[in-house]
């Protein structure tokens, strides 16, 4: 599974590419509408102006319940899988998956 997070749309020269091998479960979300995701005011940002504001863009979950209320339907329950999020203004993605994710900035699409 592939995400492309487009940050081009807010002036950013490029946008960031996150490849997910071996995602099982996940669930995308507009406008942060998932019942699991809530923005807290501690959830790390960005530090460089101009984006500053925003959401640091991927994070893994740690002690994540909704890995543990789904261990029993992955493909492979006995791997170690981990619950990775990506939150953004305007949507937030989540996916488990036993495998690495890879990321990687690339050219906006035209």
């Amino acid at each position: 599974m592939t995400l492309r997070a487009i940050y081009s749309f807010y002036g950013h020269e490029r946008d960031l590419q996150i490849d997910f091998l071996e995602a099982e479960i996940f669930g995308c979300f507009s406008e942060l509408a998932s019942p699991l995701v809530t923005v807290a005011d501690d959830y790390p940002r960005l530090k460089n102006h101009p984006f500053a504001r925003y959401l640091w863009p991927m994070m893994e979950v740690m002690n994540s319940s909704w890995l543990s209320s789904h261990r029993e339907n992955l493909w492979t329950p006995d791997r170690p899988y981990k619950h990775y999020r990506v939150v953004s203004d305007d949507g937030s993605f989540d996916v488990l998956t036993p495998a690495e994710p890879t990321a990687r900035w690339t050219l906006p699409q035209v």
